[in-house]
Parts: structure tokens; sequence; C-alpha cells
């Protein structure tokens, strides 16, 4: 009887699933700096941390590559993101899909799904280029880049005729709520945007 006790034992402990090891993200409550991560936590901890299972994150990647930062009201944890890393998607020239703005809908990121927007703004005659919460939070500590996204303004279903070119500092966008570019000498509303594509979605709202 004991021997077959203790082998059902043995066999119901292989198909156990075992508890998920449980690590401890340590940040500074003032800059979201990771201080340490730990699976275990010690008495004398002065750190808040923020719990997570060992499959939700790379173990070999440093503490310098995430963050916690605020988000709707809740701690979040991030992966800090190189500007310099960014590549393009592909080599190709996209048309970026154009809509025409609700007059009714406040122009955000919940209403208009995005992460680089271009405004087209005829009544101020200016086009506002913005990057989405998400893709600043990723980028955020990134204020130092060289990079630009160019944007090029051509006549509308006609790529071969150039009005203007939109050359976006990344970190200017990373700084502010959007980038302002004035007409200038552009004066034909009728047009497209292209774009080489660095993220997934673009969108080329017009505003009359």
């Amino acid at each position: 009887m004991d021997d077959d006790t203790d082998a059902l034992e043995f066999l119901n402990s292989l198909l156990a699933v075992p508890e998920p090891i449980i690590y401890h993200f340590h940040y500074d409550p003032i800059t979201g700096n990771i201080m340490s991560i730990r699976n275990y936590l010690e008495l004398n901890d002065d750190y808040p941390y923020l719990k997570f299972p060992y499959t939700d994150f790379d173990p070999d990647i440093s503490i310098n590559d995430y963050q916690v930062i605020d988000k709707d009201g809740s701690k979040k944890l991030i992966r800090k993101m190189s500007i310099e890393t960014i590549s393009k998607i592909d080599d190709i020239v996209h048309r970026v899909p154009k809509k025409l703005a609700d007059p009714d809908i406040k122009i955000s990121q919940i209403n208009y799904h995005f992460d680089v927007l271009v405004e087209q703004d005829n009544i101020k005659k200016e086009f506002r280029i913005r990057l989405s919460g998400e893709i600043k939070d990723q980028y955020r500590q990134e204020f130092n880049s060289k990079k630009n996204i160019t944007c090029y303004v051509t006549a509308e279903n006609d790529p071969n005729i150039l009005y203007k070119t939109l050359d976006i500092p990344l970190s200017k966008l990373l700084q502010y709520h959007y980038y302002t570019i004035p007409y200038d000498n552009f004066n034909d509303i009728s047009c497209n945007i292209f774009s080489l594509r660095f993220f997934s979605n673009y969108l080329h709202l017009v505003i009359e």
C-alpha cells in the first residue's frame, strides 16, 4: 500500500505545474529608474516595487533598460528604447492614410489611432506633427537624437509632383506636444503625404 502511495505521489509531482518565479522590480519613485530586480524581498527594502513573473521579461537585459512610469493613474513597467536603434520597417515610401478631421471630435490618440500623426491645418496654414504617447514613453530618454522623420507632400494622386518636404527632428517630437511647420509657399490643399515607415501607424489628418 505504501509503495502504491509513494508511486502515486511521484507521478503527481511530475504532473504538477510549478509555481511561477516572481521578480520584484524595485524603482525610484521620483525618476522611475529601476534600482534592482530580485526574486525575493528583504526587510530593509526602501524602494517600492512591481511584481512580474519570470516569463514576462528578459532576465538578460540590464536594469538600465527598464523604467517605471505613471500610466492612466497606475504604475507601468516599460522597456526603454533607443532612437538610435530605430530602423526602417522597409525601404518603400508609403502613402500615409488620409482622413478629414471631425470638428466635434478631439484630436487625440484615443479618437484617432496613430503612432505618427501629421495634421494638415488649412485654417492656420501649417502642418503639425506629433507622436503617440506610447511611442514617446518608449523613447522618452532620447532627447538628443539626430534622427529625422521625413514626409513628402505631393499632388493628390500624383506622387511625381512634390510640393513640400517635411523634415521633423525626432528630438523635438519627444520634447513637445507637436512640431509645427508653416505652409510657406505651399498653397494647394489637395495633397497626399508619403513617408518611409519607422513606426507602424501613420495618419494624415486634414483640418478644414
